[in-house]
């Protein structure tokens, strides 16, 4: 049950302060708790005093656990500590007759850290081109998982991008995955690139949560115009040699117009239309 047996009053009445205990490896961590362990030297102890720190030399102690006296016993639980952060401790056993043994060895441990996993290949999804709000490309994936949270993973996508955890549907630009005891478990992400300017676009998809590394997916694409429409109208001032063509760009597409020219042919409906001026 943990608990160390005492000598009878008269054995301790000849004897020395009890024995310096082993500090054991911790045990039971997490994020903001551990166990630790020690290992009576001898039956002296009528209960055993912990330090647990931040430094190894014991000058910036953990709330409480200065001198703490947790009774006749060979572990102890520490609790409200940091994600992330190496803590020490060691331990005394006490006698309340013949007053405490020396320190024990000191034992370091390091709480655990939110952690969130991407999985896939390739690490960069590439979408290629597409024409400017003209809907979205066929969905690339990777994978999610958690362990250790202290919150829900928020993956939000960049703009021109969407993401889901369905493939087909429920896209959009930001989406939750709300952890269980700490941990998520391996999620699919659906990404589509569904540009709304013509532009490159070279981004990252956030995978984030309170006290973990933000895992970042890179995203890329190119988003196109549309071809740009002309009007024209019936040619004029006719002759043997020439004629005069009319003609109006009515929209460039949301691209710049590089070039400007009329082709022409020798009859009507010419389907080679290889002139060009």
């Amino acid at each position: 049950d943990g608990t160390v047996p005492t000598a009878s009053a008269a054995t301790q009445s000849a004897l020395q302060p009890p024995g310096a205990p082993t500090a054991d490896a911790a045990s039971s961590i997490t994020t903001t708790s551990f166990t630790a362990n020690w290992t009576a030297a001898d039956v002296l102890a009528t209960n055993f005093t912990v330090d647990v720190a931040t430094d190894s030399g014991f000058t910036s102690f953990v709330s409480g656990w200065s001198s703490n006296n947790v009774g006749n016993v060979t572990s102890a639980s520490v609790t409200g500590l940091t994600a992330g952060t190496t803590y020490y401790y060691r331990v005394r056993a006490n006698n309340s007759a013949y007053g405490d043994s020396a320190n024990s060895s000191t034992k370091s441990v390091l709480t655990k850290s939110p952690t969130i996993t991407v999985t896939g290949s390739p690490v960069t999804l590439a979408f290629g081109s597409l024409t400017y709000n003209s809907g979205a490309t066929g969905e690339q994936t990777y994978s999610i998982s958690g362990s250790y949270l202290l919150a829900d993973i928020s993956v939000s996508a960049p703009s021109g991008f969407e993401i889901s955890t369905t493939s087909g549907s429920g896209f959009g630009s930001s989406l939750t995955l709300t952890q269980s005891g700490g941990t998520v478990a391996s999620t699919t992400i659906y990404v589509r690139f569904a540009p709304t300017l013509v532009q490159s676009y070279s981004a990252n998809v956030a995978n984030t949560s309170s006290g973990a590394t933000t895992v970042n997916v890179a995203v890329t694409g190119t988003g196109m115009p549309n071809l740009p429409t002309v009007t024209t109208a019936s040619p004029t001032d006719l002759t043997n040699s020439s004629l005069t063509v009319h003609g109006s760009i009515t929209s460039d597409g949301g691209g710049a117009i590089l070039d400007r020219g009329v082709y022409y042919g020798y009859y009507n409906n010419d389907a080679s239309l290889s002139n060009k001026s």
